[in-house]
C-alpha cells in the first residue's frame, strides 16, 4: 500500500448540539457547513465549494470528555484567534505558550470539545512587533485550515 491510502482525510467532532456548534465554529472561525439533516453538518473546505468537505460535526448524546486524539488547527494570528475563541463562548483552557517553533493555545467549545490551535513563531510574534499580515491564496483568515489536512497545504502558509 503506498503511503497515501493512509493519510488524514477529515476529522468529525462529537457535539451535543449541531446548530449551537455551527455558531460557534462560525464566529470563531469563520467555518462554513453543509447540513445533512439535524444530527450532521458537514465542514465545507476553505479552499471552496468544489473541494472536499475537511470533516463533520456529529450529534451525541454525550461527548467524551479528554483523552482522546487532539486536533490541532493553524492560525494565521495566534492572538485574535484567543479573542475569537472567547467571543464566540468558548473557553480558553490552556496557554497561549511557546513550543520549539512557534505558540499554541488550546480551547473547549460550547459541547466540551478540546481543540488546539498553533502559529508559527514569527506569525505569532507579528502584531507585537508590528509586521505585516500576509494574504494567503487559502483565504487569509486567521484560521487557514487542519494541520496536515489538503485544505490549505495542509495547513502551512505557502512559500
Amino acid at each position: 500500500m503506498s503511503q497515501l491510502s493512509h493519510r488524514h482525510h477529515a476529522i468529525e467532532l462529537a457535539v451535543t448540539d449541531v446548530a449551537d456548534a455551527k455558531r460557534f465554529y462560525a464566529e470563531a472561525f469563520g467555518w462554513r457547513f453543509t447540513d445533512y439533516g439535524a444530527a450532521y453538518a458537514g465542514i465545507q473546505s476553505p479552499a471552496g465549494g468544489s473541494a472536499p468537505e475537511v470533516g463533520g460535526l456529529r450529534q451525541e448524546r454525550d461527548v467524551p470528555k479528554g483523552g482522546g486524539p487532539l486536533v490541532l488547527l493553524f492560525s494565521d494570528d495566534l492572538d485574535r484567534s484567543v479573542e475569537a475563541v472567547r467571543k464566540a463562548g468558548g473557553e480558553v483552557v490552556a496557554g497561549p505558550y511557546g513550543f520549539p517553533g512557534g505558540r499554541r493555545f488550546h480551547f473547549t467549545d460550547p459541547s466540551g470539545d478540546e481543540l488546539g490551535v498553533w502559529a508559527e513563531a514569527w506569525r505569532s510574534s507579528r502584531r507585537r512587533y508590528g509586521l505585516r499580515r500576509s494574504l494567503l491564496a487559502c483565504g487569509g483568515g486567521p484560521l487557514l485550515g487542519l494541520v496536515g489536512g489538503a485544505a490549505c497545504g495542509g495547513g502551512r502558509a505557502p512559500g
